[in-house]
């Protein structure tokens, strides 16, 4: 295991969140594999890119031998029982067959590798994410003992060109303890300063 591998997995483990700005080739694969162990998840959801699902399944696989993971389904498994992970592509989130598939699933924990694809708040995949995350944590408030849903937006390149384009998925995953401000008004102020 890699170093950051390791820092990432203890912060998740003491904190119970995690937010990853991890470059290319760091492992953020194994990350996002171990952390559904780490937090004991009953329904994982997995959202990468359309072009890495096949690639992220045939990894997982690898893996598998190695590590104790969940096992990881393609959407097309049929039922399955007992604790696992789904890997969904942000493209097909955002096709009409996908609309409820939130609601429906109710994962516990999304992991969303390569979290840039979810840039675009007023898109699809966008909204339906969000509108999931804050419906799962008000649901936590008005009832204590659920779970809170638990959201890692992992990539590389999450911030570009704006702040804007990542304090948003700070705000989903770490709520509160965000180092972004999460009122509207605050946040353009902060891109005017910094961007």
């Amino acid at each position: 295991m890699k170093p950051i591998q390791a820092r990432a997995l203890c912060e998740a483990s003491d904190t119970g969140a995690l937010v990853g700005e991890i470059g290319a080739g760091m492992g953020k694969t194994l990350i996002s594999a171990l952390l559904y162990t780490v937090w004991d998840c009953k329904r994982g959801l997995l959202l990468v890119p359309a072009h890495l699902r096949q690639q992220t399944l045939d990894e997982w696989a690898k893996l598998q031998k190695h590590w104790r993971l969940l096992p990881l389904y393609d959407l097309d498994a049929g039922a399955v029982s007992g604790p696992h992970v789904r890997v969904l592509s942000y493209q097909s989130l955002s096709t009409v067959r996908f609309a409820s598939f939130l609601d429906e699933f109710q994962p516990d924990c999304v992991v969303a590798d390569e979290a840039h694809f979810l840039a675009r708040t007023k898109s699809a995949r966008g909204k339906r994410i969000f509108r999931y995350l804050k419906q799962a944590r008000k649901t936590a408030v008005l009832y204590p003992g659920r779970p809170w849903v638990k959201f890692v937006p992992l990539s590389g390149t999450m911030r570009r060109k704006s702040i804007r384009e990542c304090s948003y998925l700070y705000e989903a995953a770490l709520w509160e303890r965000s180092p972004f401000p999460t009122d509207y008004p605050d946040v353009e102020q902060w891109c005017y300063a910094l961007d």
